[in-house]
């Protein structure tokens, strides 16, 4: 749900009490209001489970839950032949544009970086919007009057906790890893508009002042137009926002410190799974209700939203493998690609569909209605398009829970050491177009430790093949220097720092080798640059120190 868009209306709050809430107290505080997602992250540290379990759970869980999040929009605008007209625009020209660009970004790494850094902008935007529209539900269910001044202050809370993220995202030097360099070694870059470091201080804090003071003021207006325990959810909806966005931005700014990658995916991930949650909460709601039989039709719902949602996850990824019409592996930039081009629609979508001023919405979100109750009925599509799309979304929703479970199972077994298991899961990845770059680098570890270095060579060489890497550049000269072949290592070493110039073992191995070979000008060439990367590095002095010496007449 997009803020600017789940503005209140007029629609009449309901009288009785069973109406305060969607599904009940502690559902709706537990999915509804983040409290579920909360109790998650106080209990993570007492579970005892390390970043890389966390992470393989995570993949499996955001199938179950933030595909189907995705699913629910694409049901309430394409699932409905009226839906689809009324908002052609995005259903159609939308689409179209941002499918368009994401073809075009998978060959064009300034606007494949453009489409990604966009996402990651307005994706804090988006969650705003729906925690916000949220809240704007529950005080309308009381009857709690929001008038301008009330409802202005709310948003401003809301609004100015997504700025302190703008904020620290865009800054030219950033204190959180969170749209920072490339993106999990890919070659798309986080785009910032690189707010002036001297101006980020005064930026952020007034920010952070004007949130405090807005936060505040909200609270007061609100305390004087309605008992506290009538504002329980929108106090969980706040803090929920605070714990996605504002405390840690705020705690990178106060201490200084740098949030580094592990722990912004971390709450990253978790927050879009708890955002998908409250998506899934709210959607039920509006196209089940809660009247007899809801409970099978919520089962039925929540399928085909997985079904819906695995389908535009998992399509593209087939379609655009290296081994079919793409051109970077799944893990190295065509699934930040992919998720970049699924969020744009969908952000566009549901702010276009989810209005509490629109009548209908208003009607089942707060009146507690029926959906399609006094609405014209809506022509289905024809029986068997609609059997097409359950299987095509069933077989979807298989490759996509296959495909996790097994990118899960692959990692466990890299860090278990189970080269056997390690090459069964593989073999499923590459019959799924996910087979990794890094992959062939543990394969070639592996076979370093047997003595094997032809297999390693071998290994290496599949895995540039597959995606060029620093990583696989660099080992596959080490291993061809150890073997004696230095004019292929040399060539190997060149190939590493043109992918990434801070490879300091690259340019002083590169060095050494150079010297040997009575190549002077080169040599100091390669070693003064890893002096440069690392001036107190021992054996880089004095290999340079060598070097100098040698070249002096």
């Amino acid at each position: 749900m997009a803020a600017p868009t789940l503005s209140a209306g007029s629609t009449p709050a309901p009288a009785a009490s069973d109406r305060r809430w969607l599904f009940g107290p502690w559902v709706d505080l537990l999915l509804g209001c983040g409290l579920g997602y909360a109790l998650w992250i106080s209990l993570v540290p007492w579970l005892g489970l390390d970043a890389p379990s966390l992470a393989a759970a995570g993949l499996v869980v955001s199938v179950l839950l933030a595909g189907p999040h995705y699913g629910a929009t694409l049901l309430r605008v394409y699932g409905s032949r009226s839906d689809f007209r009324k908002y052609r625009f995005f259903t159609v020209g939308w689409s179209a544009l941002v499918w368009i660009a994401f073809v075009v970004g998978l060959h064009d790494l300034w606007v494949g970086s453009f489409l990604i850094t966009l996402y990651f902008t307005w994706s804090p935007w988006h969650y705003t919007g729906q925690n916000y529209g949220v809240a704007v539900m529950f005080l309308r269910r009381r009857g709690v009057p929001l008038p301008p001044l009330v409802k202005r202050a709310l948003y401003a809370s809301f609004a100015l906790s997504f700025l302190l993220a703008f904020a620290s995202m865009h800054r030219a030097v950033q204190l959180s890893s969170y749209g920072v360099g490339d993106f999990m070694g890919s070659r798309y870059s986080f785009l910032p508009l690189g707010l002036p470091p001297g101006w980020h201080p005064t930026i952020f804090a007034v920010l952070l002042g004007l949130y405090a003071a807005t936060t505040a003021f909200a609270a007061v207006l609100l305390l004087r137009r309605a008992p506290a325990r009538d504002l329980v959810p929108v106090a969980a909806l706040v803090v929920t926002q605070a714990l996605w966005f504002s405390l840690p931005h705020t705690w990178a700014f106060a201490t200084g410190t740098r949030i580094d990658a592990q722990s912004v995916a971390f709450l990253f991930v978790w927050a879009i799974l708890g955002h998908s949650v409250q998506y899934l909460w709210v959607t039920t709601a509006y196209a089940v209700g809660k009247g007899p039989g809801a409970a099978a039709g919520r089962v039925k719902y929540l399928l085909a939203t997985l079904a819906a949602g695995s389908a535009i996850w998992t399509l593209p990824a087939l379609v655009f493998a290296p081994q079919a019409l793409g051109t970077h592996p799944y893990g190295m930039g065509l699934f930040l690609m992919i998720a970049a081009a699924v969020n744009l629609q969908h952000f566009a979508l549901d702010g276009a569909i989810w209005k509490l001023r629109d009548t209908g919405v208003g009607r089942i979100l707060i009146a507690d209605a029926k959906a399609g109750e006094g609405e014209p009925a809506d022509p289905a599509w024809p029986r068997p398009l609609r059997g097409a799309a359950w299987a095509f979304g069933g077989a979807m929703a298989a490759v996509a829970l296959f495909g996790a479970w097994t990118q899960a199972s692959v990692a466990n077994a890299i860090r278990g050491g189970d080269q056997a298991g390690f090459e069964r899961g593989r073999a499923r990845l590459v019959a799924l177009g996910r087979d990794d770059p890094h992959y062939g680098l543990f394969e070639a570890v592996d076979r370093i430790a047997k003595d094997d270095r032809d297999g390693a060579v071998a290994a290496l060489l599949a895995s540039i093949r597959l995606y060029p890497t620093a990583d696989a550049w660099l080992l596959l000269a080490q291993v061809l220097d150890e073997k004696g072949d230095v004019e292929r290592a040399l060539a190997a070493y060149r190939e590493t720092v043109t992918l990434d110039a801070s490879r300091v073992d690259a340019w002083h191995r590169a060095g050494v080798r150079l010297l040997e070979r009575g190549q002077r000008a080169a040599a100091l060439d390669a070693l003064r640059r890893a002096s440069a990367l690392s001036p107190a590095d021992a054996r880089i002095a004095a290999d340079l120190a060598l070097a100098e010496s040698s070249a002096t007449p």
